[in-house]
């Protein structure tokens, strides 16, 4: 028997053909039982914040926004006659020449000139105040308000704020720049803000005796940051006066959490163990699903006029329904105390009522000095 024959037979070649056979099917049905929505609407009429869009599903999200309704066989003469159909996009971000990138690689792809790089923070209050006060002078309106941007395991070094970073990135700087655009969002009506979250944020516990996350891991850190914006995301449904989950709010805003499923993203930079890298390599490739079908599952609950009358839910997609469904939580997360408590705490550590009340001056003060100058 030759060498080739004895290889073609042999156990390494038989163990190799059946990993081909494993992968390969594996990825094939991540990809098929993924969330496949497509944006089913011109969005010429929106204008769109999402938060950290240099990398990830933010950056998937915000293409998939700027090319709206440009593969729709029934605007192909729209298409040729250069008539933008996509949103509106405001990228939200810290790292402004990766995002100046990014839109350039927007623009190229989707045709989409409404596309604008801002300097968003989330780690520092006085940068979320100055976004937060150029888009309300400048943007007319915004119907959806999308905070993508996080962190996960990052080396615990306080914020400018002094802040631990999961806490100020992922819950304290969304909570200011939702109640600083709140007023925007109500004017533009019917808007939606969505809140990303993390499933792993079901095993934790809030700890307003160590809220500031400094007794404890990064992996608990993350998972209580990605609560507390779940239990936030039900107190702002009630101040919005929406009564109950699934019910729509009286002001025609919405807010809901999108859990879009494991995915690879760069969100666990932070990771720095070679050894850890390696050995879940395989799993990241096989489990986890690309950052195109987990920008489906947000854009579903965030466009989709199937969720236009849900407030104050958690959804994820359920791969067998292949649609998007509510995730259920404990007591703590639906104790009206508990959301209250974290509201108040939410306020008091980013000082909301003291921003928001000196933004009202700045913006009464100004129809004065303009009417000094004239005279």
């Amino acid at each position: 028997m030759s060498f080739g024959r004895h290889l073609l037979r042999g156990p390494f070649f038989l163990t190799s053909c059946a990993a081909t056979v494993l992968i390969g099917g594996g990825m094939y049905y991540k990809e098929y039982s993924a969330c496949n929505y497509k944006i089913d609407r011109k969005l010429d009429n929106v204008t769109a914040i999402v938060t950290g869009t240099t990398s990830g599903i933010g950056q998937a999200t915000a293409k998939k926004l700027a090319e709206a309704g440009m593969y729709d066989l029934h605007n192909c003469f729209l298409l040729i006659c250069s008539t933008v159909l996509g949103a509106r996009v405001i990228m939200a971000c810290r790292d402004m020449e990766k995002c100046k990138e990014e839109r350039r690689n927007i623009i190229l792809q989707t045709r989409n000139k409404r596309v604008v790089c801002r300097h968003c923070d989330l780690a520092s209050l006085k940068s979320v105040v100055e976004f937060a006060e150029m888009i309300n002078r400048e943007e007319s309106k915004v119907n959806l308000l999308i905070n993508n941007a996080a962190v996960m395991y990052a080396v615990p070094l306080p914020t400018v704020d002094g802040f631990e970073p999961h806490i100020s990135v992922n819950f304290l700087g969304p909570f200011l720049l939702t109640l600083l655009l709140l007023d925007k969002l109500k004017s533009s009506a019917p808007s939606r803000i969505i809140n990303l979250t993390d499933a792993s944020c079901k095993r934790a516990k809030i700890n307003f005796d160590d809220f500031n996350a400094e007794q404890c891991s990064r992996k608990e850190a993350y998972e209580r940051s990605k609560l507390a914006s779940v239990i936030w995301t039900r107190e702002l449904a009630k101040r919005l006066q929406s009564k109950k989950c699934g019910v729509v709010s009286d002001s025609d805003v919405t807010v809901n959490d999108v859990f879009p499923g494991y995915t690879e993203t760069e969100i666990g930079r932070h990771v720095k163990s070679k050894f850890v890298r390696l050995v879940s390599w395989p799993a990241r490739k096989l489990g986890l699903q690309s950052v195109d079908k987990a920008a489906n599952v947000v854009l579903n609950v965030a466009i989709s006029s199937d969720y236009a009358d849900k407030s104050g839910c958690t959804f994820r997609y359920d791969k067998a329904a292949k649609c998007c469904s509510q995730m259920e939580f404990g007591e703590e997360v639906n104790d009206p105390r508990t959301q209250l408590r974290l509201w108040m705490t939410a306020e008091k550590w980013t000082k909301a009522n003291e921003v928001l009340q000196q933004y009202l001056n700045n913006v009464q003060q100004k129809p004065r000095e303009e009417v000094e100058k004239k005279k």
